[in-house]
């Protein structure tokens, strides 16, 4: 049964589970731009970040949530290369991330670059 006009709807879409779980996220305004960019999505230039995720389409939010959230691999490795890229790296050390975490990012950007032939 459709809702009724003047009546809200009190299920949650697909895309705004994606937005509640993705503003917990530090995601730097380079990403948002890379996948909105990737995607064919709009983007608010500033703002707060669910704000900022409500402007972009639904592929761009999916792709972000399978990148940040689900840690999902690619054929290509670009959602690895997203998840720790310099800038990513450099972005998380200024922001309040714990030694651990930035270790980690360094020691699996390092595998990922090195080639074992």
């Amino acid at each position: 049964m459709g809702s009724k006009k003047g009546f809200p709807s009190f299920g949650i879409s697909q895309s705004g589970a994606f937005i509640a779980d993705l503003k917990n996220y530090n995601l730097p305004d380079f990403i948002l731009t890379l996948i909105a960019k990737e995607c064919d999505s709009d983007l608010l230039e500033r703002g707060r970040i669910d704000d900022r995720l409500t402007s972009m389409n639904d592929a761009s939010l999916e792709l972000l949530h399978r990148v940040f959230v689900d840690c999902d691999d690619d054929e290509d490795g670009k959602f690895g290369q997203l998840r720790i890229s310099p800038d990513a790296v450099l972005y998380f050390m200024s922001a309040e991330s714990s030694l651990i975490t930035l270790v980690l990012l360094v020691i699996n950007f390092v595998i990922e670059k090195t080639s074992f032939s």
